[in-house]
């Protein structure tokens, strides 16, 4: 029998008999998590504001990439030939609604010129009031464009040829439009003699060869359309 002698303790580990390996492992990871805290200097009070001396500049000013807030209008660029200060046709940049057709182009041909335009300069031959009431679809490289009666108001030969001339330079220049296209002039439904760049007046259609001469040297001007 192993009987206990008196006064013994209880718990006492018999030789070779195993560790408490548990209690060994919370106390070892307990003091590993110490060290740890120490060594890469965690801060354990209240937190503390850098000076900002000891700050990496970046960080003070970060540059951020460049970002696109313009977002596209959704136009489609075209130009009216309007009279420019020098007396001679000059092409300026309007923006007009996509699948927009030839008589939208030519609204913006008889709204004039911008205030921007006229401050430099810049008029119309068209006289004051026209409207275009309609244009038929391009059948065989020609157009037929329908005026109101204020288009054909008594005028200079001159202005005449310069009035018909932005029409046709503008037609020739617009989107999805050949430049060689021949225009029919009408007012009120009716065919009407236009004269071209020689003061021959004629009822055929016109196109841009008839009006040479009247251009200004080639540039191109970009303005607030009138509203």
């Amino acid at each position: 029998m192993n009987r206990r002698r008196a006064g013994a303790p209880m718990n006492r580990r018999r030789a070779g008999a195993p560790v408490n390996r548990r209690r060994t492992g919370l106390v070892l990871a307990a003091f590993c998590l110490g060290c740890l805290l120490v060594g890469c200097g965690v801060p354990t009070g209240p937190p503390k504001a850098v000076p900002s001396g000891q700050i990496p500049t970046g960080l003070l000013s970060p540059s951020l990439p460049p970002t696109n807030t313009t977002l596209p209008a959704g136009g489609v660029p075209f130009y009216v030939y309007l009279v420019d200060a020098q007396g001679q046709l000059a092409p300026y940049q309007r923006e007009v609604a996509l699948h927009s057709g030839l008589s939208a182009i030519l609204d913006y041909l008889f709204a004039g010129p911008s205030l921007q335009d006229l401050e430099a300069g810049v008029t119309t031959a068209i006289p004051s009031g026209s409207q275009v009431l309609s244009v038929g679809p391009p059948s065989d490289n020609v157009v037929a464009v329908n005026f109101s009666a204020d288009f054909g108001a008594p005028v200079s030969q001159h202005a005449q040829i310069l009035a018909v001339a932005q029409v046709v330079y503008t037609i020739a220049n617009a989107p999805s439009i050949a430049s060689t296209i021949g225009v029919i002039f009408e007012i009120d439904g009716t065919p009407i003699a236009v004269p071209t760049g020689s003061g021959a007046e004629t009822t055929q259609p016109v196109t841009v060869a008839n009006y040479p001469g009247l251009l200004a040297p080639t540039t191109t001007t970009t303005t607030t359309p009138p509203h």
